[in-house]
């Protein structure tokens, strides 16, 4: 998925991965963009919970197990 797929080169979109069919599935991640990527579980709608952040062009082997196969959504910020 794109930059684009995240709300448009201006980040700030939310991208739900369940269309990507991702949602709560997610245990590694790579950020390829030039934004910080947010990455969330609407555990108690319409808040949400965060489950991790990630630095432009950074790569996690494993999110952790409070995170793992948890993820909601993604946004840049």
């Amino acid at each position: 998925m794109g930059t684009s797929s995240c709300g448009g080169s201006d980040g700030g979109g939310v991208t739900g991965l369940g269309g990507w069919n991702f949602r709560d599935q997610v245990s590694s991640w790579v950020n390829n963009s030039t934004y910080t990527i947010e990455v969330g579980d609407y555990i108690v709608a319409p808040k949400f919970y965060r489950l991790w952040t990630e630095k432009p062009r950074q790569a996690m082997g494993y999110v952790g197990d409070q995170a793992n196969d948890r993820a909601d959504f993604l946004r840049m910020i």
